[in-house]
């Protein structure tokens, strides 16, 4: 197994002052996900490690960058597609993400690691979903766009924290293309939070409208989704969880 090592600075050190770009965003960038924005601020400022802190301040301060990634759909026809889906799916993962390494022997540094790699898991996807671009992106492996967008700015995390940049990179262009456990743990997690938060709004968004009673539904791409029927009510004891047959 691969470690990261640890940075040598957090940001309760004396210095560690960073101007955290993601409370200047305007709410107008969002749409009409203005929770979802109050939720990345909240994701951001939990980070502890200042390296990343800076790397983030410097992303989202670009505004070629941040617009999109506020306002951008995560896919066509799949999962979160519509407008500020992107932004809502990000931040979802990165809340998972967290929720996670919590509970999980990882250090504090790795598990920043990974909430900022579930942030940005997609944000290649502001090249190939932004009206604005031109389509010479179409066709190309979004995981590769991943590293054209951050390029900019990555360099400054090599130069403050260099495996913290290379970890950076491996969760978002594994080399592997997920067929196999990749080498940080981290990277797997966030693999995992990305299919739950897509599989939690595909099956929002088909089952909505369809009565109670309907199990299963394909998607347009021919994807089986289904759900339970809730269970008939059990009586139960006074003591334990043992059900008692006849009992009312």
């Amino acid at each position: 197994m691969i470690y990261t090592k640890q940075p040598t600075e957090s940001v309760d050190q004396p210095g560690a002052e960073l101007c955290q770009s993601w409370h200047r965003l305007p709410q107008s960038w969002a749409l009409d996900n203005v929770q979802a924005l109050t939720r990345l601020r909240v994701v951001l400022d939990g980070l502890s490690n200042a390296s990343l802190i800076a790397f983030m301040d410097r992303l989202l301060a670009d505004s070629g960058v941040a617009r999109p990634f506020l306002s951008a759909r995560a896919s066509y026809k799949h999962h979160h597609a519509r407008e500020g889906g992107l932004l809502v799916h990000s931040v979802e993962c990165a809340e998972f993400v967290r929720f996670t390494t919590l509970r999980q022997p990882y250090p504090v540094y790795e598990s920043d690691l990974a909430v900022v790699g579930a942030l940005l898991h997609d944000i290649g996807k502001i090249k190939i979903h932004d009206p604005a671009q031109t389509g010479c992106h179409i066709g190309v492996d979004y995981e590769a766009l991943n590293l054209e967008v951050i390029a900019p700015h990555i360099r400054h995390l090599d130069s403050d924290w260099p495996e913290g940049g290379w970890a950076l990179r491996q969760i978002l262009a594994p080399y592997n293309g997920g067929k196999s456990f990749a080498p940080l743990l981290i990277t797997d997690v966030v693999r995992y939070v990305d299919r739950l938060s897509a599989g939690a709004d595909l099956r929002r968004e088909y089952f909505r409208h369809l009565p109670g009673y309907q199990q299963c539904v394909r998607t347009e791409h021919g994807q089986l989704l289904a759900r339970l029927k809730a269970p008939p009510e059990a009586q139960y004891s006074a003591v334990g969880d043992v059900a008692i047959e006849g009992v009312v």
